[in-house]
């Protein structure tokens, strides 16, 4: 069975093009190569840059586990995809009445929350963060976060973490009585539901659109293809959707009860997550190669003759744009 990409930070084709050689007996070799050399990154770094989904179970911080610096409570997994509810115990907390997002400045990456106006939305002791982390300041600190040991309460975060790995969205249709259109593969779509309509071109073609609305006025995606094929959607006024669909054209549907449900979008692990530091899709791709054990490198021997070696060694510059090899976080 192939060998398959987890959570990698580069692609097989990247390594493929470092490495100069494009063998189809080497995509395993490559693919592990990848995987090692993403998680020794997130070893090295102490941390890593691929999704975290708490959509729908949420990240729980308590005095145990949470960590606050100058009043701002750290993400274990920094960037923000989404962030959909913040509670403190039982209250709710709003962005920019009481919490705002902090962002690492060179790179606008979220790493945190900080409190607005102190106070808490349920009460308790808070963590103080100048002190030990863990130990409780008195309920009137100005660090704001409600995390006391005594009083066992938490900060529950809903949403998605790190980069994105968001894949296609599973739809559902309906009003396709012919069964002319199958195998939907869209990305960019929202909870709404959409619209579509199949109609001739040629007699040899069809087109197929995607509307935001049942009057067919907001055109978001379109694609034409021959009467039996794969059509391919390309976004419209900027909606950002797009994706294939398999067709089998048998005669015009204009009807505006023909409609695609969006379910849950898909996560897909095997792909590079998107927005990952430029630098750490490169260092990923430097220890890739190496690990790779296909990596050769011109020397020049004492003789001045030339010959190709394996360079198995990681480059002294990944260590320079990596920085010192990070704490270990418990």
């Amino acid at each position: 069975m192939p060998d398959v990409l987890v959570n990698p930070y580069c692609s097989v084709a990247d390594v493929q093009a470092e490495i100069k050689n494009a063998a189809a007996a080497l995509v395993d070799e490559i693919t592990r190569a990848i995987n090692r050399a993403s998680r020794w990154i997130d070893d090295w770094k102490a941390r890593d840059y691929f999704l975290h989904d708490y959509s729908v179970t949420p990240l729980t911080l308590t005095a145990a586990n949470a960590l606050v610096s100058d009043g701002v409570l750290l993400l274990p997994h920094p960037g923000i995809v989404s962030l959909t509810e913040v509670l403190e115990g039982a209250g709710t907390l709003t962005e920019g009445v009481n919490y705002s997002v902090v962002y690492e400045r060179a790179r606008r990456e979220a790493i945190g929350l900080a409190r607005i106006g102190g106070g808490s939305a349920g009460g308790g002791g808070f963590i103080n963060p100048y002190s030990t982390i863990g130990q409780e300041a008195p309920s009137s600190s100005p660090f704001g976060w409600a995390l006391g040991y005594s009083t066992g309460q938490a900060v529950t975060l809903k949403g998605k973490f790190g980069y994105d790995q968001t894949g296609f969205v599973p739809v559902t249709s309906a009003g396709d009585t012919l069964n002319q259109l199958s195998n939907w593969v869209l990305t960019g779509l929202g909870t709404a539901v959409v619209f579509w309509q199949i109609a001739t071109v040629s007699g040899t073609q069809a087109r197929v659109r995607l509307f935001s609305d049942a009057a067919h006025a907001s055109l978001i995606a379109e694609g034409t293809g021959l009467n039996a094929s794969v059509v391919t959607l390309t976004a419209q006024n900027g909606s950002g959707v797009s994706g294939t669909v398999d067709m089998v054209y048998l005669g015009d549907d204009l009807d505006a009860a023909n409609t695609l449900t969006p379910g849950t979008p898909v996560i897909d692990r095997t792909v590079v997550p998107a927005g990952i530091p430029q630098e750490i899709v490169w260092c990923a791709l430097q220890i890739a190669a190496a690990f790779s054990g296909s990596n050769r490198k011109e020397v020049v021997g004492v003789d001045g003759a030339k010959e190709s070696i394996i360079d198995r060694s990681i480059p002294k510059a990944v260590f320079d744009v990596l920085g010192r090899k990070g704490p270990i976080l418990v």
